[in-house]
């Protein structure tokens, strides 16, 4: 595993998301140089940065082993973006979610870095292969997409460009380590990258089930507060079905509201076939081990049947491609406008 090589991080973009990598960079005690096209949002954030950060290390919240003032100490503001990157080991992009913005700040780092620095960008939803384009440093490019807000919600998502040189992802891996976050590495390019996928189908299901009338708003919500969102804060989906009696999956009910118990992957090929009205494995019936089991219809009623007018629903169609585009003209929403 690559270690995260000495020199200054770098953070373009002084918004919220830059402030809270500011922090946590300098938790780990790296320096750190803060750049805004707008010299005075520099000079608001480090106040903003110091208040929040005294606040932090009264209540015992404050993160790293240093304490509020000698962690403010490592980080500066820079109102030269030459001057800012020079000596740099890392540079976090964080200006806002415009393809064409990030392309251009991009371009504008592509011909004043040198080798070794890492060109990272903090968006949530573009993807590496557009964001990247065309530059001289690709190998040297990835995106770290953090969860907001960042300084509380540990995962980040490190995303390469298919020419990233593998040296880049594990530098980065090995940086996220060392001031405390939880990277994972997505393997390929992919609409939504995990968390949004995610998200969008637990939100697509959320809206389906009070828009039938089969939950109220405040009772969905509490279904993930008080059930599902206590698990899943200690115990991912997956690690749920593994540690099931026997490799089972209880508690699945077909359509005569009779209960069964299944295997992981035909729970899996149920589950598919009731949010995305598919098989994944393109076979409407499945092997399980007590014998054949026909799995629910892939037609659900409904499907399609207003669903444009949930912003959700089409966040989820935008990424499964079912629809996205009329969705996504409807209502202009992305990603990261639910918290991603």
């Amino acid at each position: 595993m690559a270690a995260p090589r000495d020199g200054a991080v770098v953070i373009l973009g002084s918004g919220l998301i830059g402030r809270s990598w500011a922090m946590l960079f300098a938790s780990g005690g790296l320096q750190v140089k803060l750049y805004d096209v707008e010299p005075q949002q520099v000079t608001s954030a480090l106040e903003s940065m110091r208040k929040e950060m005294e606040l932090l290390e009264q209540s015992g919240a404050l993160k790293g082993s240093l304490g509020a003032q000698e962690q403010l100490s490592l980080i500066s503001g820079c109102p030269d973006l030459q001057t800012a990157v020079e000596g740099a080991m890392h540079i976090q992009e964080c200006v806002p979610e415009n393809l064409e913005l990030k392309q251009k700040t991009f371009a504008l780092l592509d011909g004043i870095v040198d080798d070794t620095v890492v060109l990272s960008s903090s968006t949530s939803c573009l993807l590496p292969s557009k964001l990247f384009a065309g530059l001289t440093h690709v190998k040297q490019c990835i995106v770290a997409h953090p969860v907001n807000p960042p300084y509380y919600v540990p995962l980040v998502e490190l995303v390469p460009h298919p020419e990233t040189d593998p040296a880049t992802v594990d530098r980065t891996y090995a940086l996220m380590k060392k001031i405390g976050q939880s990277p994972v590495r997505i393997l390929k390019e992919i609409d939504g990258f995990a968390l949004n996928r995610l998200q969008y189908a637990v939100i697509s299901e959320a809206w389906r089930l009070v828009d039938e009338g089969a939950v109220s708003p405040g009772d969905v919500d509490l279904v993930m507060s008080d059930g599902l969102g206590m698990r899943y804060a200690f115990m991912g989906p997956l690690e749920t079905m593994h540690l099931n009696a026997d490799g089972k999956v209880s508690s699945l009910w077909g359509s005569d509201g009779a209960q069964r118990s299944m295997d992981v992957k035909t729970a899996w090929v149920h589950f598919s076939i009731l949010v995305h009205g598919k098989n994944p494995i393109g076979n409407s019936r499945t092997q399980t081990q007590a014998g054949r089991a026909t799995s629910p219809g892939a037609e659900r009623p409904g499907v399609g049947q207003n669903r444009a007018d949930h912003p959700a629903w089409c966040g989820a169609a935008a990424l499964s491609g079912r629809g996205g585009q009329h969705c996504l003209e409807r209502h202009g929403r992305g990603s990261a406008e639910l918290g991603a």
